[in-house]
This record gives structure tokens, sequence and C-alpha cells, in this order.
């Protein structure tokens, strides 16, 4: 990637000169990775395009630099960031998981587990590893956020 390789020294920032930087999933970067690819921005001269929930998942590593720069509206003090903010919940068609979503909106995780257990299982019984993987960690919020980090992108 753009940092590992700048770490490197097999590119440099002047190479992204006027470039339009796209970052998915902006929530889970760390501090030091949020420095790291401001400076390129900024030396590059170029713009950056944050994606992300800020309700998501959170870097392993430490900080929150994506929530607090959509709730400060900074990138540093002289950086104004302008923020957008989508409510539409266009992914989710299905009744039982587009009830389950505004279940977890509304802080109703017990409510959302029921639907989610009424779906018709797939093929491969993954949804309900999920929904298992949740249940055993639900009196401990870090390690279900780990848990999911780790298996969730591979089990759904």
């Amino acid at each position: 990637n753009v940092l590992t390789n700048l770490r490197r020294g097999a590119t440099s920032a002047e190479a992204y000169k006027n470039t339009l930087f796209f970052l998915d999933e902006s929530s889970m970067v760390s501090n030091k990775q949020a420095k790291e690819f401001t400076d390129l921005v900024l030396q590059s001269q170029s713009k950056a395009v944050l994606i992300g929930d800020k309700e998501q998942l959170l870097s392993l590593n430490a900080g929150k630099p994506f929530e607090l720069a959509m709730t400060k509206g900074l990138l540093n003090s002289a950086h104004v960031i302008d923020t957008a903010q989508m409510t539409d919940i266009i992914r989710q068609r299905d009744p039982a998981t587009l009830g389950a979503v505004h279940n977890i909106l509304d802080k109703q995780p017990d409510s959302a587990l029921d639907k989610l257990r009424q779906q018709a299982p797939d093929g491969q019984g993954k949804t309900q590893h999920v929904i298992s993987t949740l249940e055993e960690n639900a009196n401990d919020p870090r390690k279900a956020q780990q848990m999911a980090t780790e298996k969730l992108p591979y089990e759904v």
C-alpha cells in the first residue's frame, strides 16, 4: 500500500502530487496511521475523502482520529474538514435484516439477534456462527470487537 511504500522509501509524497485519495473504513485507522496519511496528503498537495462510520469498529491500535475529525471538523488547526452524513439504509432489503439494523441503531442488541435468528440459514451456516460469536462476548465489548474484527470478514 501507499504508506508501506513511503515507509520503505519505495516512493515519495511528490509522486502523488495533486492526487485525490479515498480512505475507506477510516474509523479503523489509528492515530499513527492517520498522521502518516495526513502528512502524505499535505506534502503532496493533495486532497482526501475519508469514508467510514464512527459507530462501527475502531482501530485495534490507539486512537480514534476519524471520529475526532468528524466531530471537531478539523484535520489540524489549519485545515477544515467538511462532513456529510448518510442516513438511509439501502444495503439491507430483507425485512428481518433491516429490522435487525434498526434494532442495533436503537441500541437493542437482543432484538437484533432475535431478528437475525429468523433469517433463513445460508448454505454454510455462517450466520449462526456470527451470532454465537457475538453472544459469547456480550459482556465484554472489547473482546466482541476484537472477535468481530478477526472473524466477521471471513464468516459473512
